[in-house]
């Protein structure tokens, strides 16, 4: 089994997990149903990938390339009628009626399309290592849909972020942080990246950004207490850098403390590992009092704002 496999397997089962979690907390709420319907849908696209990764037939790789084109091609309407769920309006059924009926206009000839030669023409299987599809001129076509859905569901999005207030604008931003982080991640690992390096083993790596995706919305639709998306980026950030310094901090320790250990005995040691765990270790406190006195004043700011 190859990285690309595991990797796979392990989004599937975390996407899963997510879309189940986040429907039994509220089986009810239209937008809990809505997420798990996306989830089912992404776990479509990654079921098609696992099932084309352990192929080795020319064919069969390629039927299970068009079909996960397919997924990926649902995911935008499956979103845009989630969004409907989370803004809690009255008649949102109705209005769910005509954007299903818009998305099938758009998504016909997308599955048509990817049911042919003109869209994958074949695959480049190396056994041991990530199959690259051959895309065909229809490909062209596929990017334009990609390109009017999500042109489409960000003119909503920003309607809604104009009227929506409370809860449901707080769920909306979060969608609109997990899709655009997803969104983003996929496209840098799909193609920014492997056009630039000119190896497209990289795109293999694309499955991470479904965890993304995922977590954001599911936080944003099953947590109660929800914070600001500006609160959450901070915080991401700060133990981002803090994760980033205490690396820091012990590859420097321990190339010092090996070097002098080297100068003193002629060989390194263990010791210099142990040195820079417990610098670590020691340097761990401070910084945890820091991180607990960042979300007292975060948890004062956002009650002194909710009082106001």
């Amino acid at each position: 089994m190859i990285f690309f496999q595991i990797l796979i397997i392990m989004t599937l089962i975390i996407n899963g997990a997510l879309g189940a979690l986040v429907f039994f907390i509220n089986s009810r709420r239209p937008a809990n149903v809505h997420f798990l319907i996306v989830t089912i849908i992404i776990s479509a696209w990654l079921a098609c990938l696992v099932f084309g990764s352990f192929s080795v037939r020319q064919e069969t790789v390629v039927f299970w390339m068009r079909q996960a084109g397919i997924c990926a091609a649902l995911f935008l309407p499956a979103t845009d009628i989630m969004r409907l769920a989370i803004t809690g309006r009255e008649g949102y059924r109705q209005k769910a009626e005509k954007r299903i009926a818009l998305w099938l206009f758009l998504i016909i000839p997308v599955v048509l399309l990817c049911q042919t030669r003109w869209f994958i023409r074949g695959a480049v299987i190396n056994p041991g290592q990530f199959y690259e599809p051959v895309y065909g001129n229809g490909n062209i076509l596929y990017m334009i849909y990609f390109l009017m859905a999500i042109g489409l569901l960000l003119v909503e999005l920003s309607k809604d972020l104009k009227t929506l207030t409370g809860v449901h604008r707080a769920e909306l931003n979060f969608t609109l942080l997990g899709c655009a982080t997803g969104t983003l991640s996929a496209v840098s690992l799909t193609l920014i990246l492997p056009t630039l390096a000119g190896n497209w083993q990289m795109a293999q790596f694309a499955p991470l950004s479904i965890i993304c995706l995922d977590g954001f919305v599911a936080y944003g639709i099953a947590t109660r207490r929800i914070m600001a998306v500006t609160d959450v980026l901070r915080r991401i950030i700060a133990y981002s850098v803090l994760a980033t310094g205490l690396i820091l901090l012990y590859v420097t320790v321990w190339e010092i403390a090996d070097r002098l250990l080297g100068m003193a005995f002629g060989y390194g040691t263990y010791l210099s590992q142990i040195i820079a765990a417990l610098t670590v270790a020691f340097s761990m406190a401070p910084s945890i009092g820091w991180m607990h006195l960042d979300r007292k004043s975060t948890r004062l700011n956002s009650s002194h704002a909710n009082i106001s």
